[in-house]
């Protein structure tokens, strides 16, 4: 995401400001009035005011519906995740992303809302895992899809055809 930030002309920021001075008389409230009558209230404006309808909420506000005409609309979906180290050559650990580690179960649910099967990720160059990182290959797709990131996804935005899941798999899958 590329943020923007707005900025003033040098000119404009170091041009003297100069306004007319206006003389003001002392004295009392002809003075103020002066200054300050043009601000006073219309009261015919006041007058005409009429409200056009009103409000009424029973029980609370409620959200309104967030669900899509493209998208239809599916129970929650619950993933479950491992956690996870790596042990590199060195014998140093390091926590694995649980987000990338889905469960047995949520896998093989993902694998079969894919219409894919599941294969296990190994790690090369002496590094071990203590979580096996499950993907998902998908007949006619080259690509593969790591497990926990789609039930990520399907936890977050739903299992509905059309859902801002789906797009995204479709898309890393190359179904466009």
């Amino acid at each position: 995401m590329v943020i923007k930030q707005a900025h003033a002309l040098q000119n404009a920021i170091s041009a003297p400001v100069t306004a007319a001075k206006t003389p003001v008389k002392t004295g009392g409230a002809s003075s103020f009035s002066a200054l300050f009558g043009s601000l006073t209230p219309n009261p015919v404006a006041k007058a005409a005011y009429s409200p056009v309808g009103t409000i009424h909420v029973s029980g609370g506000m409620q959200p309104a519906s967030t669900t899509s005409t493209a998208t239809s609309p599916t129970a929650p979906f619950t993933a479950g995740f491992q956690n996870g180290m790596v042990t590199a050559p060195d014998g140093s650990q390091e926590a694995l992303n649980s987000n990338e580690l889905a469960d047995a179960p949520t896998a093989q649910e993902v694998a079969s809302m894919l219409g894919g099967t599941i294969t296990q990720d190994t790690l090369a160059g002496g590094y071990t895992a203590s979580a096996n990182t499950l993907e998902i290959s998908v007949p006619g797709s080259s690509n593969e899809i790591n497990a926990g990131l789609a039930a990520n996804l399907f936890s977050m935005y739903g299992t509905g055809q059309g859902s801002e899941a789906w797009q995204i798999i479709n898309q890393d899958l190359g179904r466009g």
